[in-house]
């Protein structure tokens, strides 16, 4: 077993997983072979240490990349039972931690989980307890405001006390009011999950000495993408024993917008002082011009350990930069440039179009119909999310946890069952006057207290028999699928789905999917299943979504959706100031560095092939806009590019010097030159850094003394010089 473990693992590889003992960082470079190192320490920590399974706890992002771990240790590890392993996400790991000993911090094992569409429906109702006006703030923007809060662990009334502005102050009452609703329905958000298992550690430190004392090792898998709440989290489950290994890559941290802390990573061996440090260096994916190219980019960065990634892989095609008149010229040549590869023997599935903002993908999406070209859009309506799936979801948790209003409310008139706002509203106020949920409410119905037309009391009666009769179901020793079925039956609502003019069929073939999902369980007890199901429903994330599988099609896909992929064939269209790097970033020098890190993810999902492009021109909100090409391309050096200028979608091969020369230098000096001192109307003085000639205008390079360095056109800046 050692030998076949440890024969085909590179020096460093080597290193990472025979290191046994103590704090291990590993940092790991796009296609080093990351996840074999993770597998292979944990099949080697158990076949070759005599650790137990059941005393490694490996930490991953995604639920996929839990379920691939472990069948690949499975495969690895032959008599062990690798199912023993701790494994999974850190919202499920401690939401199993907080459905076995949440009761000692007062949270009931039959909590609900509310996704973000369940969070924005509690943000709507606490808006309107506090009379937040949602029509001029939108709740979206309170919710962000809550969960960057609870990922830094800051307590409501603290926020509350601490707020200093008018609108800070509304913010902390929305956030004070949501948190006493989710507590009145039971229930715990995303953030909740690590906040609340944090807390039960600092609470009860007999729990925390358990799970310690049966967690020899700890493994967390994309360090760089944990925030503050997470490192805490795996701080307290490691112990006096010290035994946690990091694999991360601090230059593929591209999630601060999720509350991701690239410090985190980048501090790490000063919270551990007797840490190890193990680096990747061997990509095994890309060619060596993109791979040349992705390390002239990054080593621009300031914040970042050095790793310095190198491969044996041969020098591949030239990377071409395509400079088209618009966005509709650069679908055309990218469309056109797919149908040639196919007839090089490149299939469908091997190309990605990845690029930094959703709504550039239209102009994609437009030239591949017309084109008679398959493509998948990923990040369309998760199945998870899908109307009819939240349904059926809604009446699972009613039966799981009868306090879940919000869950309840969305079902009490679907199908419709003439159950009306009045009626509702009527159910609420007896629920509130009651001090009880709305499900129990109903179930114990006084029809002598609602103030209400009898039309809406018959309607309550029969959602109350509905109810009864499924919870009634729910008792009986029915596998989940069986029961699934009942609800189906018992509630009309595969009727209702049928009925429906547009997507019946579709729609039905979702719920079908949930059965196939239900399914997977039906081995489990009944009342365990219920839970688990519901569980995995609440944790599973994008990449889970059953729709998005399809063969034989070009995937259309955001860059920051494309980290732990790789295709053959990679587009990375829009390489223009304000797309990438993004308008929004241009203020902030961490924000640059962390666009120039997603432009390097990009890159490193490349393996044979890449191509960039920009547009002159393009149209933003209705504006046709002259552009200027990403600063970023510049990082990247001339012998790695080959240029490909298009006039009319007539192809002309240019290198950077034949560039600068395709307008007369004398008449379009600029009237502006490095060194000069200048005004914006918008940015304020700063100094000309630098002029770089940009298809038939000029770049202007500005250090603005107060909004840094700007990249700006000479023809549109309306730049003033100074004396």
């Amino acid at each position: 077993m050692k030998s076949d473990l440890l024969t085909k693992l590179n020096k460093q590889q080597l290193l990472a997983v025979t290191n046994d003992s103590g704090p291990l960082l590993v940092i790991a470079g796009p296609g080093s072979g990351k996840t074999r190192v993770i597998v292979h320490r944990v099949a080697f920590l158990i076949s070759e240490k005599q650790v137990k399974p059941d005393e490694i706890m490996v930490v991953t992002f995604t639920n996929k990349a839990s379920r691939e771990l472990k069948d690949r240790l499975n495969g690895l590890l032959g008599q062990y039972d690798a199912s023993r392993i701790i494994s999974g996400t850190f919202h499920s790991i401690a939401s199993k931690m907080l459905r076995i000993n949440g009761d000692s911090i007062g949270i009931a094992n039959n909590f609900s989980i509310y996704d973000r569409e369940d969070q924005i429906s509690i943000v709507r109702q606490a808006c309107e307890l506090v009379e937040v006006d949602t029509k001029r703030y939108n709740p979206s923007i309170f919710l962000s405001i809550i969960s960057n809060a609870k990922s830094k662990m800051i307590d409501p009334i603290l926020n509350q006390a601490t707020s200093d502005s008018l609108f800070d102050k509304l913010a902390a009452n929305v956030y004070l009011e949501y948190e006493k609703l989710l507590h009145d329905n039971q229930a715990l958000d995303f953030d909740d999950l690590l906040l609340r298992a944090c807390t039960l550690f600092e609470k009860s430190p007999l729990v925390l000495a358990d799970l310690q004392n049966r967690i020899k090792y700890l493994l967390v898998d994309e360090f760089q993408d944990t925030n503050f709440v997470q490192y805490k989290f795996a701080k307290q489950l490691t112990g006096d024993s010290q035994n946690i290994c990091v694999v991360g890559d601090p230059d593929q941290s591209i999630y601060s917008w999720r509350n991701a802390d690239l410090r985190n990573i980048l501090n790490f061996q000063k919270d551990f002082k007797n840490c190890t440090v193990v680096k990747l260096v061997e990509n095994y994916r890309s060619t060596s011009n993109i791979l040349n190219a992705s390390q002239a980019l990054i080593s621009q960065n300031s914040n970042r350990i050095t790793n310095d990634i190198e491969t044996y892989n041969p020098e591949g095609t030239p990377i071409e930069l395509h400079v088209a008149e618009n966005e509709y010229d650069e679908a055309s040549i990218i469309t056109e440039k797919i149908k040639k590869l196919r007839l090089e023997g490149f299939s469908y599935e091997n190309f990605a179009v990845t690029y930094r903002v959703n709504a550039q993908s239209r102009a994609f999406e437009e030239a591949f119909v017309r084109n008679g070209v398959p493509y998948k859009l990923i990040g369309a309506l998760k199945f998870y999310q899908r109307r009819e799936i939240k349904d059926i979801i809604a009446y699972l948790r009613i039966i799981q946890n009868s306090n879940d209003d919000n869950s309840m409310l969305r079902v009490i008139n679907v199908p419709p069952r003439g159950i009306g706002e009045r009626t509702v509203t009527a159910l609420k106020n007896l629920a509130n006057l009651n001090g009880d949920s709305v499900c129990h409410a109903l179930l114990n119905l006084d029809e002598t207290v609602l103030n209400i037309h009898k039309n809406g009391i018959k309607s309550l009666k029969n959602f109350q028999g509905i109810l009864n009769e499924v919870i009634e179901e729910s008792l009986s020793d029915h596998s989940l699928t069986s029961l699934l079925d009942k609800i189906l039956s018992i509630t009309g609502y595969r009727e209702h789905i049928l009925r429906e003019l547009e997507g019946s069929e579709e729609r039905w073939e979702n719920i079908g999917e949930l059965r196939s999902i239900a399914g997977q369980f039906d081995d489990i007890q009944p009342n365990e299943a219920l839970n688990a199901f519901l569980d995995q429903v609440a944790l599973v994330t994008a990449e889970d979504d059953p729709s998005s599988d399809s063969n034989e099609s070009v995937t259309l896909i955001t860059l920051h959706q494309t980290k732990g992929l790789e295709f053959p064939v990679v587009f990375i269209p829009g390489l223009e100031e304000g797309l990438l790097p993004h308008s929004r970033s241009m203020d902030s020098f961490d924000e640059i560095e962390e666009e120039r890190r997603l432009f390097y993810v990009g890159i490193t999902r490349a393996i044979s092939n890449l191509y960039l492009s920009w547009s002159k021109y393009r149209t933003i909100f209705g504006t046709t806009t002259r552009t200027i090409r990403s600063q970023f391309v510049d990082n990247i050096p001339e012998n790695l590019l080959k240029i490909v200028n298009t006039n009319k979608f007539q192809l002309e091969e240019r290198s950077f010097t034949k560039t600068t020369n395709l307008f007369d230098q004398q008449n379009l000096l600029p009237t502006i030159n490095e060194g000069d001192k200048v005004e914006h109307f918008k940015f304020g003085k700063g100094v000309v850094v630098q002029t770089i000639p940009r298809s038939g205008d000029f770049e202007i390079v500005v250090a603005f003394k107060v909004n840094g360095i700007k990249h700006l056109l000479s023809s549109v800046a309306k730049l003033k010089v100074l004396e």
